[in-house]
């Protein structure tokens, strides 16, 4: 067999599989989110006939002799895949209005097929402690034991080690993050199902971080949890001391925690220990106060839905509010009258009061995935992307919109990102190639066919 007919049925195959990527883009020209992808080649095998060789040097005293080199003589045989890329390149928004919203930006919605909720980590560096409203930082119980004389020593010490600590708190959320399956989607086509739920197109549940106070926008997002065990920022149960210890819940109540012993700083001033205050807080600087489920420096990644109840208290100038529970979000979800998406996530929804007025409700964020190779994600079909453990994607973070994450569109969709102009061009180019390795075929069985009619 002529080495030029493999050559040609090779280039003939990548061809047409180039083929195949421009004719699926161009199918694809109208899907709302679709990310184009583009085909390269390379070259196959060869079958080397002489090896490069660099020869032989001349005598360096009579100046003869030698052998001069020769290079390598090689046969190839056609071409190959190369590689099927993506383009995640941002495609134009439509405006669409209503409950929809586009990424301005790089990200993908968090989505999945089942309700849940995710505990992702935000920080190591332990529970923080309040004392006459200084914010001192103990070590939690994680060994970080802080050797500070003032506060301003303190502050600085757990600084540091906070910087090391969030590589481990990413790291190990990324993990936990692609090991629930989560589907990630450009098209932010969002609905209430009929159990309160927010879903995308396809039907899966929309995650992100709920509400802890119904009524205040300047809420916290995603403290709320379903379990009940107090727990320090590195996830272990907090258990070094002896006997139960009263802790402010930050909503007007108190629990009592077993095993608990909290370290504070040797600058701490208030020596009584019934001045000491003590309470666990959602952000590094102790800025959001937690409700009685939060549980370390962990915020919780949940299926967003509407709650069970109307809230009973607002936030008032008095500091008098009401936190949302995660007992709020079981069983039949009340009926919202309205339900809209803002550029920084916040799902908000109005709701009928028991008098009759018209009560707006804050739901939560969306969330917003980013991975260090978004090339690695793998499509999923139905304009969903997923990842695992063992791809190329590297570290997944999943925060709201806001910041260093990409801010939302409300009301608008985005586009497919197909360049038909492209497409009709490699279109063109492709063709002309496989027509010539058509030719190439065409010929050679000529070829073969001289040889065969030599002998009659």
């Amino acid at each position: 067999m002529l080495r030029a007919m493999d050559s040609a049925v090779s280039g003939l195959r990548a061809h047409q599989s180039k083929l195949d990527i421009i004719g699926n883009n161009i199918a694809n020209v109208n899907t709302a989110g679709y990310k184009s992808q583009a085909y390269s080649f390379k070259d196959a095998v060869y079958q080397t006939s002489s090896e490069s060789s660099k020869g032989v040097a001349p005598s360096a005293t009579t100046g003869k002799g030698g052998v001069g080199g020769t290079n390598a003589a090689q046969y190839g045989y056609g071409s190959v895949t190369g590689s099927i890329a993506t383009d995640f390149t941002s495609s134009t928004p439509t405006y669409v209005g209503g409950f929809n919203a586009a990424i301005n930006g790089t990200g993908f919605f968090v989505t999945k097929a089942q309700a849940g909720e995710v505990q992702i980590k935000t920080d190591t560096d332990g529970v923080s402690v309040v004392n006459n409203n200084h914010d001192n930082k103990n070590d939690g119980g994680t060994g970080n034991t802080a050797t500070a004389t003032t506060d301003a020593d303190a502050e600085a010490t757990f600084d540091a080690q906070r910087a090391t600590n969030n590589t481990s708190a990413v790291n190990s959320s990324s993990t936990l993050i692609k090991n629930n399956e989560f589907s990630y989607t450009r098209v932010g086509q969002l609905a209430v199902d009929a159990n309160g739920y927010i879903v995308d197109s396809n039907g899966n549940y929309v995650y992100g971080y709920r509400a802890d106070m119904p009524t205040n926008v300047d809420t916290s997002y995603g403290s709320m949890f379903t379990t009940s065990t107090w727990k320090y920022a590195d996830g272990k149960d907090i258990n070094p001391g002896e006997g139960t210890t009263e802790i402010d819940t930050g909503n007007g109540g108190k629990e009592t925690v077993n095993n608990l012993n909290l370290h504070p700083i040797t600058a701490d001033t208030v020596t009584d220990p019934a001045e000491k205050t003590y309470a666990i807080y959602a952000n590094n600087d102790g800025s959001a106060n937690l409700s009685a489920n939060n549980r370390g420096s962990y915020r919780v990644l949940a299926a967003l839905r509407a709650p069970n109840k109307i809230p009973t208290t607002v936030l008032k100038p008095d500091g008098n509010v009401s936190y949302w529970t995660a007992g709020d979000y079981t069983g039949t979800a009340i009926q919202l009258k309205s339900i809209s998406v803002a550029d920084d996530g916040i799902i908000s929804a109005s709701i009928q009061d028991t008098d009759g007025t018209t009560k707006n409700i804050i739901i939560g964020k969306l969330a917003v995935a980013n991975f260090q190779n978004e090339d690695g994600l793998t499509k999923a079909g139905n304009n969903t992307f997923v990842t695992n453990n063992t791809d190329n994607t590297g570290v997944v973070t999943s925060t709201v919109p806001g910041g260093a994450t990409s801010k939302l569109m409300a009301g608008y969709i985005e586009a497919s990102n197909v360049d038909l102009a492209r497409e009709f061009s490699d279109m063109i180019t492709t063709e002309r190639g496989l027509q010539a390795n058509t030719k190439i075929i065409t010929v050679s069985d000529e070829v073969l066919q001289e040889i065969v009619n030599m002998k009659r």
